[in-house]
């Protein structure tokens, strides 16, 4: 892998990796991993290897390409990580506390070799969606556009064809509602109609009776 890095920590809660391509002709694949929220984000050598890390990042080669075509004289990518990020107006619950940012120098979009953003072993039986938000205000606006969720048992995957800032969102998992309750409010249902038509005829009849 032809790239060299430096570690950045931009102030308390952010920290991050920069990764730069050494050779502008022959840019590939960059792999990013780590195991915790507070754990140092490393380079990983090939997508063999990312298994053995809780959360993994992955950034195409395509995504470099289009960086060179936009000016970019040298190619590069930094992620950054943060653990305190502001919520949004919904006070939306986030996995894990943690918001990804990945910057190229360019805007990059409509990427055909998705960015993958993988979250395993995620213990939490909440509704996961993958959610971006293109840095503009105070407060996030989290957007499912351009982005995908996959999940495969424990493991959660974002799949998006964008560069901006990227988090898991968490929904509560839609109550149901038991056979047996869903048959007592049938039951309940059909008293109710029952006892409306019946006293619907009362008043018509009572209506005619005084004309």
């Amino acid at each position: 892998m032809n790239v060299s890095s430096a570690a950045l920590t931009v102030t308390e809660g952010v920290t991050g990796i920069l990764v730069r391509e050494t050779d502008p002709v022959d840019v590939d694949e960059v792999f990013f991993g780590y195991s915790a929220p507070n754990d140092s984000i490393r380079i990983v050598d090939g997508s063999d290897s990312l298994a053995q890390f809780a959360r993994s990042v992955s950034v195409p080669k395509e995504a470099f390409e289009k960086s060179l075509s936009l000016d970019v004289d040298v190619p590069f990518v930094v992620l950054l990580r943060f653990n305190n990020l502001a919520l949004d107006m919904n006070n939306s619950t986030i996995l894990g506390d943690e918001v990804l940012a990945v910057e190229m120098g360019a805007m990059i979009t409509n990427l055909t070799d998705k960015i993958c953003i993988t979250f395993k072993n995620v213990k939490d039986e909440r509704n996961p969606s993958c959610r971006s938000w293109n840095g503009d205000g105070s407060r996030p606006n989290w957007t499912d556009d351009g982005c995908r969720t996959i999940t495969n048992g424990t493991d959660i995957t974002c799949e998006c064809s964008h560069l901006t800032f990227f988090a898991i969102l968490l929904t509560p998992l839609n109550e149901t509602i038991l056979s047996a309750d869903l048959k007592n409010l049938t039951i309940i249902t059909q008293v109710g109609c029952g006892l409306s038509m019946f006293f619907l005829g009362v008043v018509l009849f009572m209506h005619f009776l005084m004309r």
